[in-house]
């Protein structure tokens, strides 16, 4: 048995949800509510475009709300674990429209994507061992709660015991026909994403060593040493539960076959993803609409314009967007800090950019107050190396504005330091970018190109529409800079984004003693200790401007149409909507 300080970072997981600021007891799942018992420590239980269509009437009978609870509220349905608004009594029927910013998409296979609609509209039909959500009135704190682990048992900071219920089906379509889904589905689908050369996440869940399965409602993970991130991985968009029989016929490109919620019926390309209600979702009385439908609308001005006049039920909101839909009764807004993803990576192959003088000299070159206020109006805070969204991980305001650092503007100084390196006339260099981004980062190019021509630093622009220009970021294939994307759902990811072969090491850095540095904060159980650890890293890494350049992070906002009840949108950066499962429409 291990001893009691070796369980210091899994047993802050305790009390009544799985979260990040303590780890769920979980609430009993019945056969009509979500439910946990999760267990710490060794068998104690120590307690965390195409047009949208019209919402349909209700249903038939056969969709109706269980006969034991003939007009049942949300949380009387599915219980109060992960967190619901509770808004009325539930209504059945109807169709949920919720539209993505999406540009193209390659395939549907979510181990080969980056893209978040993949992942978003993934999050409806498979399922997963737990799911996130997060606290009604904290947008930045995340939950866990049981999918299709109804609890779990963590003996040491290298196991983890889920237990599975027995009720989960795959849906019933070819080649699955509603089977069973067991220990060995999880088994196949954590090892998919964790070793086939295709996933994006192999690196992520490389501590995952070997998956035991003694019967078929336990799942043991075992890990190779400790890694504070897999649990939490494993509720997020990194592992979903997928049929062996649709990967080896190669057809998880086209089509979703899962056990969630609700069943994939058609992909329109470049227009829509179309699901209908799974009559047989192992968590009864959900989902309570009939249909769902993911629409793709690249254009900002559109997509707006369609949850504006009631199209899309929720939609993501820019400043000016939150500002003009104020005052509207059918229109609800969340506001919420989230990082603004969008950073300056130096490809580490570069000579221009091993002299840190010079590094430095970029950085002092951009005024982040004016990339705050073309992102978000100026309402927002500077970011250092982690996201402000995460308490306790972060340096202060102060400390990231004084002169010990480089993010605050000096184009005197910048332009001091590129002579001392032998710059005194200036460099030039090229800037690669994303045209398929929204109007505020393509004024945010335009404002940093001007700023760095200040103080003698040419930038030639070099624009991509967005899949070929992601792919060249995370595969550091561009040459001198690039104005690509690095938001992270949990505080030490941002860090990983530092070590060779990182998800999101779109500058290439590779430096063994900061593999090593990085590697000693996610390895260090403690939290507090690993928090210090975090903090004490990124100060090294903001003095030495190593090769990316942060600017800030920003309030954001979400609408939903007022009759779209219970809907809780995910913590920043999750990419999951799991809440359309229990969401309920008013007018249905």
């Amino acid at each position: 048995m291990a001893s009691d300080s070796d369980f210091s970072y899994w047993s802050r997981f305790s009390g009544e949800r799985l979260s990040r600021r303590g780890f769920v007891r979980g609430a009993a799942l019945g056969g009509a509510g979500l439910a946990a018992a999760a267990l710490i420590g060794c068998g104690d239980d120590d307690e965390d475009e195409a047009a949208p269509a019209a919402a349909t009437a209700a249903p038939a009978a056969a969709t109706a709300a269980p006969t034991e609870a003939p007009d049942p509220t949300a949380s009387e349905i599915i219980g109060d674990n992960w967190g619901v608004r509770d808004e009325g009594v539930v209504k059945y029927g109807g169709t949920i429209n919720a539209a993505a910013g999406s540009p193209v998409l390659a395939n549907l296979d979510p181990i080969e994507s980056g893209s978040a609609m993949v992942h978003q509209t993934a999050s409806n039909a498979y399922s997963s061992l737990m799911r996130v959500g997060r606290e009604i009135d904290d947008r930045n704190s995340p939950i866990y709660y049981p999918d299709i682990a109804l609890s779990w048992e963590i003996p040491g900071p290298t196991e983890m015991v889920f237990h599975l219920r027995d009720n989960a089906k795959f849906h019933n379509v070819a080649p699955v026909n509603g089977r069973a889904l067991t220990s060995e589905d999880v088994k196949y689908s954590i090892l998919r994403s964790a070793t086939n050369e295709k996933s994006r996440f192999k690196g992520a869940l490389s501590a995952i060593s070997e998956v035991q399965t003694p019967d078929p409602t336990t799942a043991v993970v075992k890990l190779s040493a400790f890694d504070p991130l897999i649990f939490n991985d494993l509720a997020g968009h990194y592992v979903w539960i997928v049929p062996r029989e649709v990967d080896e016929a190669g057809k998880l490109q086209e089509l979703i076959v899962g056990s969630g919620p609700f069943i994939f019926d058609r992909w329109e390309q470049d227009s829509r993803i179309a699901y209908k209600k799974n009559p047989d979702f192992h968590v009864e009385g959900v989902p309570f609409v009939d249909e769902l439908n993911w629409l793709q609308i690249a254009n900002s001005d559109t997509r707006f314009s369609a949850f504006e006049s009631g199209q899309s039920l929720v939609s993501g909101l820019n400043s000016q967007e939150a500002l003009r839909v104020e005052g509207d009764p059918n229109i609800l807004v969340e506001s919420f800090l989230s990082v603004s993803p969008f950073v300056i990576f130096m490809n580490f192959k570069d000579q221009l950019w091993q002299d840190e003088r010079v590094r430095k000299a970029l950085s002092l070159a951009v005024d982040p107050d004016i990339v705050l206020k073309l992102q978000s109006g100026g309402n927002g805070l500077w970011r250092g190396v982690i996201s402000n969204q995460h308490s306790g991980w972060t340096l202060s305001q102060e400390e990231l504005k004084s002169d010990r650092y480089y993010l605050r503007q000096n184009q005197a100084e910048a332009m001091q330091l590129l002579d001392a390196a032998g710059f005194g006339d200036g460099l030039e260099t090229s800037f690669l970018y994303n045209t398929s981004w929204p109007p505020y980062y393509q004024e945010t190019v335009q404002y940093i190109a001007q700023a760095m021509a200040e103080v003698g630093v040419k930038v030639n622009l070099l624009g991509q529409e967005h899949a070929t220009m992601r792919k060249n970021q995370d595969e550091n294939n561009y040459e001198g800079l690039a104005f690509g994307a690095d938001g992270q759902p949990q505080a030490e990811s941002y860090l990983l984004d530092y070590r060779t072969g990182g998800p999101k090491n779109g500058s290439g850095v590779s430096l063994p003693w900061l593999d090593d540095a990085v590697n000693a904060v996610v390895n260090t159980i403690d939290l507090e200790e690993r928090q210090d650890k975090a903090k004490s890293l990124s100060s090294d890494i903001l003095e030495q401007v190593l090769y990316k350049i942060e600017y800030n992070d920003s309030r954001r906002h979400e609408g939903r149409r007022s009759n779209a009840k219970n809907w809780l949108g995910p913590p920043p950066h999750w990419y999951v909507t799991s809440g359309f499962a229990y969401t309920w429409l008013d007018d249905a």
